[in-house]
């Protein structure tokens, strides 16, 4: 019968025999991307990379072109809500004059990053066309 420092090397040395047979078989990507915190790290940096950061950069770049071309008689609402008519947008300035009711010509200036979006005159013209079809 073994004592236990015998028992104890045999336990040892069976298990480096199985980790060499272990990695002559590859062990598969899984493991290998798993048993190394690098890879590991930079999966997931690549992962946040791609769903948060880059389209972030996206929209910020489409919404500096927006502003950068801003023209007189653009339909724009603010980030507060705001719905006006562009009557003023010097490409040098950082304010852009609204008018925001036509009838007592009522203008209001605004700061060029608190605009929001530029609306298209195809939506608002649908929204009046629902509106006479529900009325009438």
């Amino acid at each position: 019968m073994p004592t236990w420092p015998e028992l104890a090397m045999w336990i040892l040395l069976a298990e480096d025999g199985a980790d060499a047979a272990d990695e002559g078989k590859g062990g598969g990507i899984l493991q290998m991307i798993l048993g190394n915190p690098l890879l590991l790290m930079l999966l997931l940096f690549a992962v946040f990379y791609l769903v948060l950061i880059r389209p972030k950069q996206r929209e910020r770049s489409q919404m500096k072109q927006l502003l950068s071309n801003l023209q007189k008689n653009d339909r724009v609402v603010t980030i507060g809500g705001i719905h006006g008519t562009v009557v003023n947008a010097s490409k040098d300035s950082n304010l852009v004059t609204l008018r925001i009711d036509d009838s007592n010509n009522t203008r209001i200036r605004v700061l060029r990053s608190a605009i929001d979006r530029i609306d298209s005159g195809d939506q608002a013209d649908e929204k009046d066309d629902k509106s006479k079809k529900e009325s009438g």
